[in-house]
C-alpha cells in the first residue's frame, strides 16, 4: 500500500483520496460513556436534592420555630412518603414511632426522649441540650435514609 507522500511523488494525479475514515465506533462509545453519566448524575441528584431541602428545613425549624418538635414531627413523616408506604407510619405516634425511627435510621431517638407524645404535646419542657441531641438524630434519621428506594 502506498502512503500519501509517496503517491503525490509519482506525479499521479488522477487518484484522488478521501479523507481518511473516522472511527466511529469510538464515538459511539463517548457518546454512550457521557450519556452514562449524565443519567447516573441525574439519579443521584434526585435523590440528594429533597433530603438537601429536608435539611435545611430541619435547620430552619432547629433555629427559627418556637414549636420545634411538633414541627419536626411533621417533616420527619412528610420524609417518610418518599422512602415507605403510607400504611406503614401515618398511624404512628410516641413509642412506636420514634421504635420505627430507631429501626429505619441509624438514630436513637427512643433513648433521647422518654415520651414523645408530651414533648410533642407540650407536656414537657424541652431543654437546648435536649433540642441539639433531637436535631443531631433529625439529621442522621434524614442521612442515613438517603440510600433507600420506595
Amino acid at each position: 500500500m502506498y502512503k500519501v507522500e509517496e503517491i503525490s511523488n509519482l506525479g499521479l494525479k488522477d487518484i484522488h483520496l478521501g479523507a481518511e475514515p473516522t472511527n466511529m465506533g469510538l464515538y459511539v462509545t463517548y457518546i454512550l460513556v457521557v450519556l452514562t453519566v449524565l443519567v447516573v448524575l441525574f439519579l443521584l441528584l434526585a435523590r440528594v436534592v429533597p433530603v438537601i431541602r429536608d435539611l435545611f428545613r430541619l435547620t430552619r425549624i432547629f433555629f427559627r420555630s418556637s414549636s420545634f418538635v411538633g414541627d419536626m414531627n411533621s417533616l420527619l413523616k412528610e420524609s417518610c412518603g418518599r422512602y415507605f408506604p403510607k400504611e406503614r407510619y401515618a398511624s404512628l405516634s410516641g413509642k412506636k414511632w420514634t421504635d420505627f425511627l430507631d429501626s429505619t435510621g441509624i438514630c436513637h431517638f427512643s433513648k433521647i426522649v422518654e415520651d414523645w407524645d408530651a414533648l410533642l404535646y407540650g407536656g414537657h419542657i424541652l431543654t437546648r441540650q435536649e433540642k441539639r441531641k433531637l436535631y443531631r438524630h433529625g439529621v442522621l434519621w434524614l442521612c442515613s435514609n438517603l440510600w433507600r428506594f420506595a
